[in-house]
């Protein structure tokens, strides 16, 4: 880990325009590569100016390269409910011929800028009407970032969301930025069957007989078992509430469920109320308790599973299994699915679906300097000494070591 290496491994990239005047446009100084008006660029911190964006906001959300994150409801309802977890709010949006093609949804925390919810959503990324827009707009963020003595640390961005495609896309060595690159998980996905039957019929036939087996004993012992699917803009507060309390009261893993919280809940309210978020409430009922829920968002043909648990008395059913799996003819029918994307976590349950994934990644960009450059030594040395350590241990047998 020399200083020597350090400086030749990493990636640096061009961010040279500028300064931006905040709530007001200003002219981009390099657009030279896009047709037509040079781009000018805004910064928002309230409420009010990130309502005047929503139009645009919506309408650069229908690209295939988005996910349920970057939905103007979740994040509104973030920057409203959770206001307490950062600085400043900053909004970042690019306009050419008067039309929004671009927008960031970003905050400060100290020194900081990071995406808007990423503490509470599996992935974050920019809004862009292209790539050559998403890279404009990065620029400028960067431009920014220097001038106020800031830096960007991007966490859970998909390898491909445009801010990925952008950072890949800037020249090396043009300006000094120092840019850091650390993928530590896979998001699993599944290409969906025509059918239910479809699906089973292409599994190993170990993982195919488990799955009936559940099915027919749901039917057999609970043939009152019934799945029901809540979309955006048709769920009652009370179902939201019913379901945050069966989440957290059965939550399985290390730490605290996200929907014990009252700020998430009333995230989760806000994008309840509108259809453009895409969320969708399915519960897997016995009469009128609950043996499983899943919160998940629909989104150009995909299905993003978000939050599932299910009650341990009905453990010997796999009732978190038999609720995806009777949706999957609903999820085809009703949504036009194509695609389930079970987004970041390794729970045993998905690799019994599926074994195709894509990879996440955090970026982290400094400004050249030679304080940024020591930060940049320490971070690499850090997590460089993390992946040794699981080397070791797991090359010596003694222990698994987490990341």
């Amino acid at each position: 880990f020399s200083i020597i290496s350090i400086i030749f491994d990493m990636e640096l990239s061009i961010a040279q325009l500028a300064p931006l005047n905040s709530e007001a446009v200003a002219p981009a100084s390099r657009s030279h590569h896009l047709a037509g008006e040079a781009p000018a660029f805004q910064l928002t911190h309230s409420l009010n100016g990130l309502d005047r964006l929503q139009s645009a906001w919506n309408a650069l959300a229908q690209s295939s390269v988005s996910g349920p994150f970057q939905s103007f409801s979740w994040n509104r309802g973030w920057y409203r409910h959770f206001a307490h977890a950062y600085d400043e709010m900053l909004v970042f949006s690019l306009q050419r011929d008067g039309k929004t093609i671009g927008i960031a949804p970003l905050y400060q925390k100290g020194r900081r800028l990071r995406f808007a919810a990423d503490g509470v959503g599996d992935h974050q990324d920019f809004l862009a009407a292209d790539s050559a827009s998403a890279a404009e707009l990065l620029r400028e963020i960067l431009n920014w970032a220097r001038r106020n003595g800031t830096y960007l640390e991007l966490s859970q961005v998909r390898e491909q969301a445009w801010v990925a495609g952008a950072m890949r896309g800037l020249h090396l060595w043009k300006d000094g930025t120092f840019h850091y690159q650390r993928c530590y998980s896979a998001c699993p996905v599944l290409e969906m069957p025509e059918s239910l039957d479809a699906f089973l019929k292409s599994l190993p036939r170990k993982t195919r007989g488990n799955f009936k087996r559940h099915l027919n004993k749901t039917a057999r012992e609970y043939p009152d078992a019934k799945l029901e699917v809540h979309r955006a803009g048709e769920i009652a507060p009370e179902l939201v509430e019913e379901v945050a309390h069966f989440h957290a009261a059965h939550f399985r893993k290390d730490g605290v469920s996200l929907l014990a919280a009252p700020d998430f809940v009333a995230l989760i309210q806000s994008a309840s109320h509108d259809p453009n978020s895409g969320l969708r409430l399915a519960t897997l009922r016995n009469g009128e308790e609950l043996m499983a829920i899943d919160i998940g968002f629909t989104l150009n043909g995909t299905y993003h599973g978000f939050l599932t648990t299910f009650d341990p008395k009905y453990r010997q059913i796999s009732p978190g299994n038999v609720l995806l799996l009777r949706r999957i003819d609903w999820l085809v029918r009703h949504d036009g699915i194509r695609t389930i994307d079970f987004l970041l976590g390794n729970e045993r349950y998905k690799s019994e679906f599926t074994d195709r994934s894509y990879q996440v990644c955090a970026h982290t960009v400094y400004p050249a300097g030679l304080l940024n450059l020591g930060r940049l030594a320490a971070k690499r040395i850090y997590f460089g000494s993390k992946y040794l350590a699981k080397w070791l241990l797991q090359k010596s047998g003694v222990a698994k070591y987490s990341v």
